[in-house]
């Protein structure tokens, strides 16, 4: 936790701060331009309020609901009636890794300018998708190279199509991203659920590994769509999230990003690190690293004798980073890699309307650095932060889907209005 962020923290503690006063988005009213106050007044009107849906009160139990539910819910992770298409995108680093995603369209829009028959000929079109974690048929993949956006555009009418950003040790098909992919399906919005490397369907295609700061993959995404007429939208959740939130700095005022959110954004990451490793974490951390581990050894090919070496030194998060993540990303220690890549530092660049979304009580992210940073400063900018709704989570009353799904959907369709 930076300095800042922890005498925020401690003077909304004693009361020297109030967080309602802290963090009402609408505050100063001059934060958001014309076009952008009133998109954010639709978004948080009637005011901010969030009521835990029995029996996931806390943020423990919004956490952890979408795991424990996960051995019920199987079908779930399904979307059947849809439209979807695995595609391959190249990455420009040089080292011929590619990125998998998958591409869904809307039922309710009109249909693509391109017969079913070519679809399936050219595309391999299925109408659902079903993969199961670590057993991926890339067999009818296509790559990004052979896809004609143009003849996509009618199934997207004139609404972005939306990019997710899974978080750590997710893919296209942890539960959240299947669920927000549902929601705006169901919504008219197309949407392209993002493998990063080494993660989901990616590991074919990866010779090193996904972290905070390899935004350069996303950029190259970018740069291979050729965008609908309602332009892209990002989202990213948990480092996902980060990795957006980063991109969307770097980016500054790119006209094809129509908005871009975050949810449950580590965007400060050495602080995020230290709280996962607190004791109260211990349970979380272990399961942490052990997928960590088992998705980096899974990867073929992928652990010679160096790697293997640094992997025998790891025993937390913490040496994960110093031994595996810091000198595959190219940095000389955690710390140059935690300060490089923490979002923080990027938000202050953002030129496009992005929602960041998190809870006081995530037990994973602290709240203290969305405490500390001049909201004011980027009108561009627009913090919901909710006192519930842990990581991730956000399963209210009036769900599913999501608290937060529904403020995306929201967002955008006021956006596609204008």
């Amino acid at each position: 936790m930076t300095g800042s962020s922890a005498a925020a923290e401690s003077e909304v503690e004693s009361g020297a701060i109030s967080r309602s006063q802290t963090l009402d988005p609408l505050q100063p009213r001059d934060r958001l331009l014309d076009r952008d106050r009133r998109l954010a007044h639709g978004l948080v009107a009637p005011p901010l309020a969030f009521n835990p849906r029995m029996p996931w009160f806390g943020g423990d139990l919004q956490t952890v609901r979408n795991t424990l539910l996960k051995p019920f819910g199987g079908g779930r992770r399904k979307l059947p009636g849809y439209r979807h298409q695995h595609i391959v995108f190249p990455l420009r680093d040089g080292s011929g890794d590619r990125l998998v995603a998958c591409l869904s369209l809307p039922a309710d829009g009109a249909p693509p300018a391109i017969e079913m028959k070519e679809f399936e000929d050219t595309y391999g079109w299925p109408d659902t998708v079903a993969v199961p974690d670590l057993s991926y048929d890339l067999g009818r993949a296509v790559d990004a190279s052979r896809i004609d956006w143009t003849k996509l555009r009618p199934a997207m009418s004139s609404r972005p199509l939306v990019i997710l950003c899974h978080g750590l040790s997710g893919c296209e098909t942890s539960h959240y991203m299947v669920a927000s992919t549902r929601y705006l399906l169901q919504s008219g919005f197309a949407v392209l659920r993002m493998n990063l490397r080494g993660a989901g369907p990616s590991r074919a295609y990866a010779s090193t590994l996904y972290h905070a700061g390899r935004t350069d993959d996303l950029r190259d995404v970018i740069d291979s769509i050729d965008p609908p007429a309602g332009g892209l939208a990002l989202c990213g959740f948990s480092l996902g999230g980060s990795m957006v939130l980063k991109l969307m700095g770097e980016l500054g005022d790119d006209h094809r990003i129509a908005a871009a959110f975050s949810i449950s954004a580590p965007i400060d990451l050495a602080g995020t690190q230290r709280r996962l490793m607190a004791p109260r974490n211990r349970l979380y951390h272990h399961w942490f690293l052990r997928r960590m581990l088992n998705d980096m050894t899974s990867i073929e090919g992928f652990m010679d004798a160096g790697r293997r070496r640094r992997t025998a030194l790891v025993r937390t998060v913490r040496d994960f980073d110093s031994h595996v993540i810091a000198p595959e990303a190219g940095y000389e220690t955690a710390e140059a890699y935690y300060e490089d890549a923490s979002a923080v530092k990027y938000l202050p660049m953002i030129r496009r309307p992005t929602v960041l979304i998190h809870a006081e009580n995530d037990p994973w992210i602290p709240v203290a650095p969305y405490l500390a940073f001049p909201w004011a400063s980027n009108k561009m900018l627009l913090p919901l932060i909710l006192p519930s709704g842990g990581h991730v989570g956000f399963h209210d009353r009036s769900g599913p889907p999501s608290w937060h799904d529904r403020k995306i959907v929201g967002f955008l369709s006021d956006i596609s209005s204008l």
